[in-house]
């Protein structure tokens, strides 16, 4: 797949997978660049689920809603531990600049940076002998406190999420700071006279799965990684919508696969374009173009269209596909009435048309297309299962209230991961199989 480049590069195809620098949108007119290399986790022990592990085989497992298989944050163990004291009680304190006032509160720098985008770097720090990611901002954001992070403080608690320990907020007008968490009451007052400063997180081991899926070599898919790492972000994205948030950035680049478990595990990271919304609704253009569902685009065009949680389904759907065939569904183009996915990057205007385009399709065109352009990297003799491709369809339908909900999709997942029962005669006599 190609990335997303910034704005006057979009009419550009590339000749090879290189890192993106952009195409992350904040508002209707402006495009942000994508952070790199973002090394922000937690820290997560293998989880250790009964019935879920060993060898199985997806092949000919209906789709079936899972009646008591979901898992809380309980069953995983977690060594992340708490990092500063509680901040509960609101306690500003003056320094002369941020770089003083992350050492007033115990981190120390190590000089090494782990990422950089438009609004923010993020950068490694110590605390005592915790390792952390700090990402600093370095241009005002708007809207600071409706900002993704602030809500990061009270849903990281998850093993498949980065998690959160603090964060330094700043006087609008001053040179005073303040450090707060998710035990920190924010008032009306604080509101109006403090911006985000620094996000405070743990720092893991691991690989974004964007480098994994486009920088040589190229990873081989397997329906196991595949299940696994996509029922770990869907854990994730349940998680967060539990606490009434909707994240709208699902993309390979805001997820790690974490080296530090004994199996690699998927941990989402980046709060930015995330946003609290409960039961209510909201319309602002954000996301990045190869993963914005339908109705978010319609929001840019009309201001009687609206969006909720959804759009997280599509996005989790575009990774389901870009797994199967390289490529997100914003690669399709219509040709003489026919849907086909292109190899190259869309330009600007082609983004909305070919999401458009693909959405049209129905459930059993779409697994077509998956079947038609299943990548090359899968492993010798394995094809993606009928399961997967069926899931990703149901997550990528137009109509949201038809398009399956993060939590079934977890669910479906979570059976997927089951191993296959083995027939009482093989069970019996095994050299019959052989």
């Amino acid at each position: 797949m190609q990335p997303s480049t910034p704005i006057a590069n979009l009419s550009q195809p590339a000749a090879q997978p290189a890192k993106n620098t952009g195409s992350q949108l904040s508002s209707d007119n402006e495009v942000l660049p994508k952070f790199q290399h973002l090394s922000v986790a937690t820290t997560p022990v293998a989880p250790a689920l009964a019935g879920l592990q060993g060898s199985t085989s997806y092949s000919g497992q209906a789709l079936q809603p899972l009646a008591s298989a979901r898992v809380s944050t309980e069953d995983y163990p977690l060594t992340s531990r708490p990092v500063f004291p509680s901040q509960k009680a609101f306690k500003p304190f003056q320094a002369n600049n941020l770089t003083e006032a992350l050492k007033q509160s115990g981190l120390e720098p190590v000089g090494k940076v782990l990422g950089k985008g438009a609004f923010a770097t993020v950068e490694e720090y110590k605390h005592h002998d915790h390792s952390l990611a700090v990402k600093i901002i370095t241009k005002k954001a708007q809207g600071e406190f409706e900002k993704g992070e602030i809500e990061a403080l009270r849903i990281s608690s998850h093993p498949n999420i980065a998690h959160t320990h603090a964060i330094l907020l700043k006087k609008t007008d001053g040179n005073s700071y303040a450090l707060i968490d998710h035990t920190t009451e924010i008032t009306d007052e604080i509101k109006q006279g403090y911006q985000l400063a620094a996000v405070i997180s743990d720092k893991v081991s691991g690989t974004e799965l964007f480098d994994l899926l486009n920088t040589p070599p190229r990873i081989r898919r397997e329906n196991k990684m595949v299940i696994d790492w996509t029922s770990d972000i869907a854990e994730a994205l349940n998680h967060i919508q539990q606490h009434g948030v909707v994240f709208r950035d699902l993309k390979p680049e805001n997820v790690l696969i974490s080296t530090e478990a004994e199996e690699r595990i998927a941990i989402l990271v980046d709060f930015g374009l995330s946003k609290k919304i409960g039961l209510s609704r909201t319309r602002s253009f954000r996301g990045t173009y190869e993963y914005i569902a339908p109705e978010v685009w319609q929001c840019k065009l009309h201001e009687d269209f609206n969006y909720s949680y959804s759009v997280d389904s599509w996005a989790l759907g575009s990774l389901i596909f870009e797994f199967i065939t390289d490529f997100p569904p914003s690669y399709c183009v219509s040709r003489n009435n026919e849907v086909i996915l292109q190899h190259r990057q869309p330009t600007i205007r082609e983004w909305k048309k070919n999401t458009d385009s693909f959405a049209e399709l129905d459930d059993e065109q779409k697994i077509k297309l998956m079947k038609k352009g299943t990548s090359k990297l899968w492993v010798v003799g394995e094809r993606p299962a009928p399961e997967l491709m069926e899931l990703a369809a149901g997550l990528l339908r137009r109509n949201p209230v038809e398009r399956l909900t993060i939590q079934q999709a977890s669910e479906q997942l979570l059976r997927l991961k089951q191993p296959k029962p083995i027939p009482l005669n093989q069970a019996m006599h095994p050299e019959a199989s052989a």
